[in-house]
């Protein structure tokens, strides 16, 4: 897909995706895997990736992360913390 703005993609296999400079604006994303994709300039503003595995996506940042919308099943990379927003 290269349109995501506000479409709904929940439980879908998202690995690898080049999702570099990409509108994800209210995208949904619930239960996705991210393994390998590519988040770099990604615009991630409401973006729901609650109870998505982000473990490995890739040039992930706190910004983008802060940004979106997501709870404490969302996997995250190690080097990012959980916004205070996201709940249980």
């Amino acid at each position: 897909p290269t349109d995501f703005l506000g479409k709904n993609f929940k439980n879908r296999n998202m690995q690898g995706y080049d999702l570099n400079t990409k509108l994800l604006i209210a995208a949904d994303f619930e239960g996705c895997n991210f393994r390998g994709t590519t988040f770099l300039g990604a615009d991630t503003r409401d973006t729901n990736f609650s109870n998505a595995d982000l473990g490995e996506a890739v040039f992930l940042s706190q910004g983008q992360v802060n940004a979106a919308r997501g709870n404490r099943n969302t996997k995250l990379p190690k080097h990012l913390d959980y916004p205070v927003t996201w709940q249980a």
